[in-house]
């Protein structure tokens, strides 16, 4: 089942290829007309073969000839020597006819605020500014609770507790003794009664109301109207100063505190208004103003709370309740939300479907206006965040331009079959190797270097890990004397792949940098050998990163892959042999 999927593959394959090629080519304008005079120059042009050959699944292969493709045995296609004639690299030019078969659709980039809807979900909680702590002003037992029950509501001046105080009575005393030596005028009884007086006024006792009858017993009031979200104190319990008896909140105005997601913080800013409902009034709607955005992430949820501010005369929305909200947010060309800035530029933006996403990068195709023929140009964009249906660009295209917003696959997939560099793949630069400080001896010693080099070469293409470990051990051999020191640089490429013997994969790897650095060294010093010696590359060596060796039969044997892969590669230069550049110094 596997083979056959796999033919069914290679045949639409070769299908697409063909009949995007025969577009590309401009085909589809009819048949010849059979009365039409007849140029023997021109029936010679039109049956010239292409100097190109190349594969529909595997384009980095381009030969001179017609055959099969070394990876997937596919018949090679022409590629024609025009093809991109005077385009960029990226740029690809078809005939109306091709794209509206491949059903080509293009759309502006436009200036526009484009909303984009976030859903927040969060809890209603009371408004920490609108709480008080009703503590004991002074240490004695709790006689009586006039408020035992969380929920309770209140109102300002309500009685919320009776307790006698050991040290309210003790004051009391005091202030009764100051009171009448003061009455009698005795020395310094005015500034003791002033004294004792303070003291009470501090703990927020009224001296005139604890010199009463019942002194000894303090009433605590509710300072405030409101809600008992939480009793600390019981009945009969002794307290001391500053505990916490009861806790009231005004309900009247309570907090929304919702979640946000990193990727969402772009777009919130406080001002923004949010509609919400809750799960206890299903179709009921709440709106509420961003009071707050939290500075600070949560590193466990990986979110930000966000606060509304809302008012509930109603007492609707009670501590607790479950929200789900809804902002509409607007970016503007700074990045930054719209709302409250009414001036603010729009952003540029473009159709979701325009892009071609492939990891971090971002690339689209851009109509050209000036030419005849539907022209195309890949770019690489930078994009903002997506609103919807909409991509907010940042930088790489200008207002007013046409972007393919549909069939930029099929454009990539064209340029590829032109083997020429695809959009979905990054430009990389590969590092190349420096050229070694040759000794004077190297250029009489270089055949005998190549020879046992290319001894490790046929090895490896052979899959012959003994006698590819037994090339490496050999090779010093060929430079060892004198000379041996100047080599230094030799001496390390080859002791890598001494290093990894007996491992094809290491050996393989190890065989890479020797082959750069031979080739450096060898067309620095001139080639004085009897054969051409010939440099292949395999662009699918190492993940497809491609990889260069040296050898002097001109039928590829890859030392990278054996017979797993033997004839995948090609060559790409050659230094000729001494007798040949003899043969053409001496031509006429």
């Amino acid at each position: 089942m596997t083979s056959r999927k796999t033919m069914i593959f290679f045949a639409a394959g070769l299908v697409i290829a063909f009949g995007l090629g025969f577009l590309l080519r401009g085909g589809g304008h009819g048949a010849a007309d059979p009365h039409a005079g007849h140029d023997p120059a021109a029936g010679e042009a039109a049956t010239a073969e292409p100097t190109v050959w190349t594969c529909s699944m595997h384009p980095q292969f381009q030969l001179p000839e017609p055959g099969e493709c070394p990876i997937c045995f596919m018949d090679l296609i022409p590629l024609e020597e025009d093809a991109g004639e005077g385009l960029g690299p990226r740029d690809l030019e078809i005939s109306e006819a091709a794209a509206a078969l491949a059903e080509i659709a293009t759309a502006p980039v436009e200036r526009q605020f484009v909303p984009r809807q976030l859903v927040l979900v969060g809890e209603v909680t009371a408004d920490e500014t609108r709480q008080q702590v009703i503590t004991a002003r002074v240490p004695g037992r709790i006689e009586v609770l006039h408020v035992d029950y969380t929920g309770a509501v209140v109102r300002a001046g309500d009685p919320l507790a009776d307790v006698y105080s050991p040290e309210l009575f003790r004051a009391r005393a005091e202030l009764l003794a100051a009171r009448r030596a003061a009455e009698r005028g005795d020395p310094g009884a005015r500034e003791n009664l002033r004294s004792v007086r303070e003291r009470l006024r501090l703990w927020d006792l009224d001296p005139d109301r604890v010199a009463a009858a019942g002194g000894e017993r303090i009433t605590v009031t509710a300072p405030q109207g409101g809600t008992v979200i939480r009793r600390d104190a019981t009945e009969g319990a002794y307290v001391s100063t500053g505990q916490a008896l009861l806790t009231i909140a005004d309900l009247d105005r309570v907090w929304v505190e919702l979640e946000a997601f990193e990727r969402d913080l772009p777009w919130l800013a406080a001002g923004q208004t949010v509609t919400f409902g809750v799960t206890a009034l299903p179709g009921e709607e709440f709106r509420g103003e961003i009071a707050f955005v939290d500075p600070v992430l949560d590193p466990r949820t990986r979110t930000v709370r966000v606060r509304l501010e809302v008012d509930n005369p109603a007492g609707q929305l009670r501590p607790g309740m479950l929200v789900r909200g809804r902002v509409d947010a607007e970016l503007a060309a700074d990045g930054r939300p719209r709302a409250g800035r009414p001036h603010a530029e729009p952003p540029l933006v473009i159709p979701a479907t325009a892009p071609l996403l492939t990891g971090e990068r971002a690339v689209v195709y851009v109509r050209g206006e000036s030419s005849d023929r539907p022209r195309f140009q890949g770019r690489v964009v930078t994009l903002g965040p997506r609103a919807g249906d909409w991509f907010l660009v940042r930088e790489g295209l200008d207002a007013g331009e046409e972007v393919v917003v549909h069939g930029a696959f099929k454009l990539d997939s064209a340029l590829q079959i032109q083997a020429r560099p695809s959009m979905m793949l990054p430009e990389e630069v590969e590092p190349q190797p420096q050229a070694p400080v040759l000794d004077p001896c190297f250029e009489e010693l270089a055949p005998r270097i190549v020879a046992a080099y290319l001894d490790l070469q046929v090895a490896l293409a052979g899959d012959d890990a003994a006698a590819a470990s037994a090339a490496a051990a050999a090779m010093p051999d060929a430079f060892a004397g004198e000379c041996e020191d100047g080599l230094a640089w030799l001496r390390e490429a080859v002791d890598a792949v001494i290093a990894a013997s007996g491992d094809m994969a290491g050996m393989r790897e190890a065989f890479e940098p020797l082959s750069d650095q031979l080739w450096l060294a060898v067309s620095q010093a001139g080639w004085d050998g009897e054969q051409p010696l010939r440099r292949f590359h395999c662009p699918m060596a190492f993940d497809n990163q491609g990889a260069y060796w040296l050898q002097q039969d001109p039928t590829t044997a890859n030392p990278y892959y054996g017979a797993m892969m033997l004839r995948c590669g090609g060559e790409t230069d050659q230094l000729a042999a001494a007798g040949a550049a003899d043969d053409a110094e001496d031509s006429p």
